[in-house]
């Protein structure tokens, strides 16, 4: 960290984040500078070199120059550009990391090497404030604003370097990133049943081709994605046969069956009786659950 002497170039937050509809998404853009990157509310992603991270509050993003990057909401943040030995001449005023610029050179050094492009520290809420105080001390410019700035900057690069080390290794944390994106794809399956959800369509969502999304799905669920969402789908159904009054029609097309037959089919298929003698079987209404006449 010998040569290490950052100058932050940006300093900005996001506040609005969380009202854009899922899947909305920045620019695609070239990384020109070192970016840190702390996601305060999240259910969004980040695109880096092709590969897709699923975002948590809590996580903190480190971009380097060069790499590829889109975001994709919905999610807040607070995000922190860096001239990270304090030599490319590039000032604050005017500073807009969408806009064509030099590169910053990349430093190799074995504590930044550590830290990986995310990653979910243990104790989110120091980063929030070394991230709150470094925007505090950049909107205020005075004087030992630049010392001060550095200090929290090399704090939380060494909390990232620290926590890192912590971390289980590379190929654990690949698989916890596509365990994540698959919870993430399985929320979204739960909450659109009445939808009408694709492979191709949940490719699109995960930015994964159909074929990679099946293979990666498959392994960590143990089911096709078409089975889960069949499994989510008739587990919906019947809860709403046997609490609530809504005909097998209305009930089939909430939970994302258009036409009735094939629901029934369905049904009659996992649960071994159609969805009307489901319901008269287990729904309240069914003498068994009143007690006898004296």
């Amino acid at each position: 960290m010998d040569k290490i002497s950052p100058v932050v170039i940006r300093s900005s937050v996001l506040l609005n984040g969380m009202s854009y509809p899922p899947g909305h998404r920045f620019t695609h853009r070239v990384v020109q500078d070192y970016e840190l990157e702390l996601y305060t509310e999240s259910s969004g992603f980040m695109m880096l070199d092709d590969h897709l991270y699923p975002l948590r509050k809590g996580d903190i993003a480190f971009r380097r120059p060069g790499q590829v990057t889109q975001g994709i909401l919905p999610y807040n943040c607070f995000l922190i550009c860096l001239d990270l030995l304090g030599n490319t001449g590039k000032k604050p005023k005017g500073y807009n990391f969408l806009a064509p610029q030099d590169l910053q050179a990349h430093y190799p050094n074995p504590v930044l090497d550590s830290i990986p492009s995310v990653i979910h520290p243990p104790s989110p809420e120091q980063y929030e404030r070394l991230f709150s105080l470094v925007l505090r001390e950049f909107i205020r410019s005075s004087p030992p604003s630049p010392l001060l700035l550095k200090s929290y900057v090399l704090q939380i690069l060494a909390h990232l370097s620290e926590d890192a080390a912590r971390m289980p290794s590379q190929g654990k944390r690949d698989a916890t990133v596509q365990e994540r994106l698959i919870e993430k794809l399985c929320d979204h399956m739960q909450l659109h049943l009445n939808k009408r959800l694709t492979l191709e369509a949940l490719g699109h969502i995960a930015n994964m081709s159909p074929y990679y999304l099946h293979r990666i799905f498959t392994k960590l669920k143990g089911a096709t994605p078409a089975e889960h969402l069949a499994k989510l789908r008739i587990d919906k159904a019947k809860e709403l046969l046997v609490t609530t009054g809504l005909p097998v029609k209305a009930v089939a097309l909430e939970c994302g069956f258009e036409q009735i037959p094939y629901f029934s089919q369905v049904f009659k298929k996992r649960e071994g009786c159609t969805p009307s003698e489901f319901r008269r079987k287990h729904g309240y209404a069914n003498a068994s659950y009143f007690s006898a006449p004296y």
